[in-house]
């Protein structure tokens, strides 16, 4: 597949100025890469071999760009084909998190029948090397009454589990589903469309929340990147590093960045919206 169009994107995003470029120290942009929904997703498109190709695909690209994250896993989409994959994922240096079994809508759920969820999947995560246990919340939905988020919030902790929020929201997901039917359908330049039309939206994302994580705290923040483990990034996942990387931007672990305090500001929002933290914090 050829990317022309992403490079021209790409080159025309870099023109821009943007603050902190080439920056070092206080000022230097740090950015920590998560996936979501592993092992794999399917799509109803995907044979068991392309979606382990794809998955060792971004693997490999993490490996080279010198990128630990840690991944989450769906336990919906365990099965035979899928699960050893999980093994590999450990195997790269990378850790594991719980995304609950059914991909549980807190907005849609009880308390109880969340925190059920989460314990179904715990077990079936190779655990990781230190015991450390990470969630993160489907959707990004906390809970959509006070009762709901207190309570699956104390769980979380009681259990031993860190919860994992992420500043830097895209809708990944979306340009994903639109480019996995459009390459199966043929239709190979529309799918070189998409892929382009997907860097810019990250490009913009990315300025926007980081934009929004000085306007808060009057400072650079070390962000939290939502990815998804699909084949759309399989595929763009280079182009979008290369632009992280030509806009001064430094990869860091997601432990890391979990160390800046703007992870122990109180997050009193509530709502039925799945939204970045930085938005939570900035309507709270």
């Amino acid at each position: 597949m050829h990317f022309f169009k992403i490079a021209a994107l790409l080159a025309a995003i870099l023109i821009l100025p943007v603050p902190g470029h080439g920056a070092s120290g206080e000022n230097q942009r740090k950015i920590a890469v998560t996936i979501d929904d592993l092992p794999t997703l399917g799509h109803g498109l995907l044979s068991p071999d392309e979606q382990t190709a794809y998955f060792t695909r971004i693997l490999d690209i993490l490996d080279k760009n010198g990128i630990k994250t840690i991944g989450f896993v769906t336990g919906h989409n365990l099965n035979r084909a899928t699960r050893p994959l999980l093994d590999s994922f450990v195997a790269r240096g990378h850790l594991l998190g719980n995304h609950t079994f059914a991909h549980s809508d807190l907005n849609d759920v009880s308390a109880s029948e969340f925190m059920a969820d989460i314990l179904r999947i715990e077990k079936e995560i190779p655990a990781n090397s230190d015991g450390r246990k990470f969630f993160r919340y489907p959707m990004l939905h906390h809970g959509n009454t006070l009762a709901r988020k207190d309570s699956v919030a104390l769980f979380l902790k009681d259990s031993g589990y860190v919860m994992v929020p992420v500043t830097i929201d895209n809708d990944d997901w979306r340009f994903n589903r639109d480019y996995v039917q459009t390459f199966k359908n043929g239709d190979i330049a529309r799918a070189e469309e998409i892929a382009g039309e997907y860097i810019m939206h990250m490009a913009e994302r990315t300025e926007y929340f980081d934009n929004l994580g000085r306007k808060i705290t009057g400072r650079p923040v070390s962000h939290i990147l939502l990815l998804h483990m699909n084949y759309l990034n399989a595929r763009c996942l280079n182009q979008l590093l290369d632009y992280y990387k030509a806009a001064g931007w430094e990869f860091i672990t997601p432990e890391e960045a979990l160390a800046d305090s703007i992870y122990l500001v109180p997050d009193n929002y509530i709502s039925p919206r799945g939204v970045s933290l930085l938005e939570r914090l900035q309507n709270r």
